[in-house]
């Protein structure tokens, strides 16, 4: 599925039962719906696992945090599992801003990502 916006894309797959979903550009906060569009759209299939991938993220706005942080909430309390996968240096002082890295694992690849959740390699990069 892809989901193209105004100042940033999102690219989402399934790899071994988890989302990989990738934020591409600056995310801002008129964008946060369809993050939680495309998060909703997984969990009505059944997916518990989520991988944000957020190497090309250039921006995420401060309220766009506080969105993510209700979906991390939301995917946790329902016995779910979500990551972080290489921010960018921006991108991961906001989070450290935020306090979002010690609440969620922030990992250097998907691969890395992956298995840490035990998922299968295949069709996955760094």
């Amino acid at each position: 599925m892809r989901v193209i916006i105004e100042s940033a894309e999102l690219y989402s797959r399934k790899i071994g039962g988890a989302a990989v979903i990738s934020i591409n550009g600056s995310f801002l906060v008129g964008e946060v719906a369809k993050l939680q569009n495309l998060f909703a759209h997984y969990r009505q299939e059944g997916v518990q696992d989520f991988i944000v991938d957020l190497e090309n993220t250039r921006l995420l706005q401060s309220h766009v945090i506080g969105q993510l942080l209700v979906i991390i909430q939301d995917i946790t309390k329902s016995g779910g599992r979500i990551c972080l996968v290489k921010p960018t240096e921006r991108v991961r002082f906001v989070l450290n801003l935020n306090r979002v890295s010690e609440l969620v694992p922030v990992y250097d690849s998907v691969l890395e990502a992956a298995d840490a959740f035990s998922l299968p390699a295949e069709g996955l990069e760094s």
